[in-house]
Order: structure tokens, then sequence, then C-alpha cells
């Protein structure tokens, strides 16, 4: 298994953290996995290997404020953040 993080700019300027986890073979179907709200992508690991190690291609976005999104890189009018 193959496990890459990158991020994603969206269109408001704020980071989205997402790791793919690419099966060593499988039936190629695709997860996209979204956490629980407050919890980081990093507490289901186990869960997300286990899928991955079941041949399917894993993709978890962390939600805005956890780790890997923080909410703190983009400010201002429009942002989400409070002030």
């Amino acid at each position: 298994m193959i496990v890459s993080t990158s991020t994603a700019v969206a269109d408001d300027g704020h980071t989205i953290g997402y790791e793919v986890r690419e099966p060593g073979g499988g039936d190629g179907t695709t997860v996209v996995f979204l956490p629980a709200l407050g919890v980081p992508l990093s507490y289901y690991t186990l869960l997300l290997d286990a899928w991955a190690a079941e041949g399917r291609r894993v993709v978890g976005v962390e939600h805005r404020g956890q780790p890997a999104s923080p909410i703190a890189d983009c400010g201002g009018a429009g942002s989400d953040t409070a002030t």
C-alpha cells in the first residue's frame, strides 16, 4: 500500500489536507472518507488502512480546523473564522 499526503487550496484560500491510500491490487473501488466533525483524520488510520488492504483506493479529507486543514491560514472578510 502506498500512502501519500497532499493539500489543495479552496476557492476562498483555505488549505484542505487529504491522504490517498493506493492498494496493491483490488477492484479499483474508491472510498472518499470524511471524519466526524472535530476528529482529526489521523484518528481513523487503522480503518483507512484496512479498507486499502481490501483493495480499495481510499481518499481521506481533513475538515477545516483540523491539523492538516487549518482555518488560521486565511482570515479577513468572507472567512469562517471568528474575529
